[in-house]
């Protein structure tokens, strides 16, 4: 059994926002639809059996997507926070669907993690938790970042102890999102932690709990383009099981779409202002 696994940060997936200003009603809900189309025209392309889509808001994207990719069904996050994660699966997959309160970190307004259960046909039980950390590199955004990716941690150490009960090694467990490794920076200070040693640290922490990082096809996932304020970056990532197995999609394990296959310049400009500064990320679990 194969399982293509996506996460895509669309972000303010409700339209583009920007191009609003002076628009009728009638004129926003049209940008709105066209978005939704684009997005769902990738996502088709693309044909994953398991998707999310982070920082959807508003009432009417989510309705649009389904109605749109009939041969799926759909969970929403909800809560008070204003950016939900919906995530697709193909219809057929039995899977269960948990809402992961811990991670809001107290935070009424940050975002859960939505963890899928999937039955695999080798009986073995697939989780996926889809994340969408705490961003800024800010002493408060990292600490925040960093005690969420130390309760994926202690998460994958209590699917472990089930899975061992079960006569498995390990729990067959998948984490992946924007999970916004942008490291630390402290005013009037010289120690300072970039994203690759903050990333570094994860890998190392997660190590502990036999989880990896497999390399993706590009080096970044998050750009503003040409004139932006903000570096390209690596911000969204996977960490799985050592114990499963990734079909290689054109000599990679996991695949970043988007922008990033694009040359910088006017078409990667483009792209980034008809779907998201997030490329989306996906790779395909064999074996299971």
């Amino acid at each position: 059994m194969d399982l293509k696994i996506l996460s895509w940060n669309v972000e303010h997936f409700r339209g583009p926002r920007a191009n609003w200003i002076g628009l009728s009603d009638n004129q926003k809900d049209a940008e709105q639809a066209a978005r939704v189309a684009r997005v769902v025209q990738t996502l088709n392309a693309i044909n994953p059996d398991i998707f999310a889509i982070l920082e959807v808001e508003g009432d009417n994207s989510p309705y649009e997507v389904a109605a749109a990719m009939p041969g799926y069904s759909f969970l929403l996050t909800e809560g008070k926070q204003s950016q939900e994660i919906l995530v697709g699966f193909r219809s057929g997959l039995r899977l269960f669907f948990t809402q992961k309160g811990d991670f809001k970190e107290n935070n009424l307004y940050l975002r859960p993690a939505p963890v899928i259960s999937v039955a695999t046909d080798s009986g073995r039980e697939l989780s996926i938790l889809f994340g969408h950390f705490k961003s800024a590199p800010d002493p408060a955004g990292w600490g925040l970042r960093a005690s969420m990716f130390e309760k994926l941690g202690d998460l994958k150490k209590s699917l472990d102890g089930y899975a061992v009960l079960n006569g498995e090694p390990s729990a067959a467990f998948v984490a992946m999102g924007d999970l916004n490794t942008m490291g630390l920076e402290l005013k009037d200070s010289t120690d300072d932690i970039d994203a690759a040693r903050e990333l570094a640290r994860f890998d190392t922490r997660l190590g502990r709990r036999n989880m990896r990082r497999p390399v993706k096809s590009h080096a970044n996932t998050f750009s503003q383009g040409t004139g932006g304020t903000y570096p390209d970056s690596d911000l969204d990532h996977v960490y799985l099981d050592e114990s499963l197995a990734i079909l290689p999609e054109g000599g990679h394990e996991v695949r970043v779409g988007g922008w990033a296959e694009l040359a910088a310049g006017p078409a990667r400009d483009q792209w980034i202002a008809d779907f998201s500064d997030h490329a989306p990320i996906w790779f395909t679990l064999t074996g299971l």
